[in-house]
This record gives structure tokens, C-alpha cells and sequence, in this order.
């Protein structure tokens, strides 16, 4: 196996992303020391948008590096490098919210706040239930859009350039996912009356 400098010497260019995913794709780890050192920092920035902790999103990316090597053999990228492990991570990042919520939401059972009366309780409780459930169905780039915006606080500007797409598509989605969620809790709520 080569290492990187005698590679390097072959190659007086970096590497672009295409070369690297070759190389990685036949096992070599020069490719990944190169794809490691020059997105890492970036991606765990990116993923403290979501954890809100620089411990866990150095986890969450380091994970997403380990399961690129896992799978380096069979990786199939059909979008650019970058856009891929962006993905990736975003994917990760908002599969721990979604725990981290549910695990929120079992402890708010077990653990009743003291300044509603039990009704009020009971009825904060399903509205907040309710409210994930219709997240949850919305479709995927809509509500990625959706919780970047109203969970991550990241404007219109923001969200575009992070997810490659123009500020009118996240405004599109914006309306489209207020839109959604009004009506179904809207048709809930009229048939709880």
C-alpha cells in the first residue's frame, strides 16, 4: 500500500474529491487521512448546528468517518463528495434529535411539570405529541428544512447554502410545512371536539 507523501510526489495537485473517492473505494488509507483531515473541521461545525455540543458533534462525525471506512469497498456517491458526507452527518445528527426527543418526551411522563393542573398537563402533553407525529410525516427535504429552521434557528440564507438549494425552494418548503402542520392539527383538534 502506498503511503501519502510518495503518493503525493506522483500527484503534485491535491487530490480532488472524484480521485479520493477512487482510492478510498480500493481501501486506500492515504485517501482517507486526505478526506479526513480536509473535511473534519468543517463537519463537526456543521454538526454542532444540531447537537449544540462540541463533544457530541466530534462523535457524531467521527462516526460518519468510521462508517465511510466500514463501507469503503461497496460506497457508492452519486453526489459530490462534500454534499455527500454534509448528508451523511445531517442524517446522524438528526437521528440523535429524533432519540433525543423521544427519550424528552418519556422523561416529561414520568416527570410532570408542577405549575399545570393534571388536565393541563395531560392536554400539553398530546398537543406536543401530536406536533412531532406531524413532523414526522412530512417529506424529507420539507421537514429537514423545517427543523433547521424552527429547531436550529438557521435563516432562509443559511439553509440554502447548507443544503445547496435556493432561498425561494426553503421558502417553498417553509410555507409547505406550516401549511401541513396547521391543517392536520387543525383536523385533530376537530376531532378531539
Amino acid at each position: 500500500m502506498r503511503n501519502e507523501y510518495n503518493f503525493c510526489i506522483v500527484f503534485s495537485e491535491p487530490l480532488s474529491d472524484i480521485e479520493l473517492t477512487k482510492a478510498l473505494s480500493k481501501g486506500e488509507e492515504f485517501a482517507f487521512s486526505v478526506l479526513f483531515k480536509r473535511y473534519y473541521g468543517t463537519l463537526c461545525q456543521f454538526a454542532f448546528r444540531y447537537a449544540h455540543d462540541k463533544q457530541e458533534a466530534e462523535e457524531i462525525v467521527s462516526e460518519v468517518f468510521m462508517i465511510i471506512w466500514q463501507k469503503r469497498s461497496s460506497l457508492i456517491i452519486s453526489v459530490s463528495l462534500k454534499s455527500y458526507l454534509y448528508a451523511c452527518v445531517r442524517n446522524s445528527c438528526l437521528k440523535r434529535l429524533k432519540i433525543s426527543r423521544n427519550a424528552h418526551l418519556e422523561l416529561s411522563d414520568e416527570f410532570p411539570e408542577t405549575s399545570l393542573n393534571p388536565l393541563e398537563q395531560l392536554q400539553q402533553k398530546e398537543v406536543h405529541r401530536d406536533l412531532l407525529d406531524v413532523i414526522d410525516v412530512l417529506p424529507t427535504r420539507c421537514k429537514e428544512v423545517f427543523l433547521l429552521c424552527k429547531i436550529d434557528g438557521l435563516k432562509h440564507k443559511e439553509i440554502a447554502s447548507l443544503l445547496e438549494i435556493s432561498e425561494r425552494t426553503v421558502e417553498q418548503h417553509m410555507a409547505h410545512a406550516l401549511e401541513f402542520l396547521r391543517g392536520k392539527l387543525l383536523q385533530k383538534k376537530r376531532y378531539l371536539n
